[in-house]
């Protein structure tokens, strides 16, 4: 995982902030009924001012400074605006039940460990009400390159290329979702990114039990 220096680089948040809303992904969003919705790792807020601009109530949470003051800029005008919040995922500042839905586009990956995944998820839980709805897009194992190893004592955390990483197959993110009770709701798909990227990610929507 990169570190906090990389977050707060203002080159980064520019990168993170030339991108557009994953539009298939926003669609679906603005299409759930909601009131109150969170935007988990919002980075610069590319997915944070549709559901704003639908009319919901929106926080947006992540760990760099940096991101969240290009989050108050994008949604200036915006009323009311979304609620910019510096928080990491496994220690929300929200109240039990009080959301209709989470959005996590690329968050749940940062973990350090399993333990801090699960913890995230049920944090997450924690602020659904029941029936809430939660929208995740994490990468896949599918990314991992030849030689990768699983590291010790971790079912999610991966040594590839240098690094420690969390990379889920569709079953580990069913089961770390429902040890929380978050259930699928549809298919679980399998998203392949641009060809140089050679990114790959699961997509799916789960539900508060």
């Amino acid at each position: 995982m990169p570190d906090d220096s990389f977050w707060n680089d203002p080159a980064t948040v520019e990168q993170f902030a030339s991108l557009a809303p994953d539009q298939q992904l926003v669609e679906g969003i603005v299409a759930q009924a909601a009131s109150t919705v969170l935007d988990l790792g919002a980075a610069s807020g590319r997915n944070t001012e549709c559901p704003a601009r639908a009319g919901y109530r929106v926080a947006a949470i992540d760990t760099a400074p940096a991101m969240l003051s290009r989050v108050r800029a994008r949604c200036a005008g915006l009323r009311p605006a979304p609620l910019a919040v510096l928080a990491s995922m496994a220690a929300l500042p929200l109240a039990n039940g009080s959301l209709d839905g989470v959005v996590s586009i690329g968050v749940y990956q940062q973990a350090q460990g399993d333990a801090e995944l699960l913890a995230a998820m049920a944090e997450t839980r924690r602020v659904l009400r029941p029936g809430g709805w939660l929208l995740i897009s994490v990468f896949a194992v599918a990314m991992l390159p030849p030689g990768a190893m699983r590291a010790a004592g971790q079912r999610y955390l991966h040594h590839a290329d240098g690094r420690t990483v969390c990379r889920l197959s569709i079953e580990d993110l069913v089961g770390v979702c429902g040890a929380s009770r978050l259930n699928p709701d549809g298919d679980i798909l399998i998203r392949p990114g641009p060809l140089q990227s050679q990114r790959v990610t699961l997509v799916g929507w789960f539900r508060a039990g």
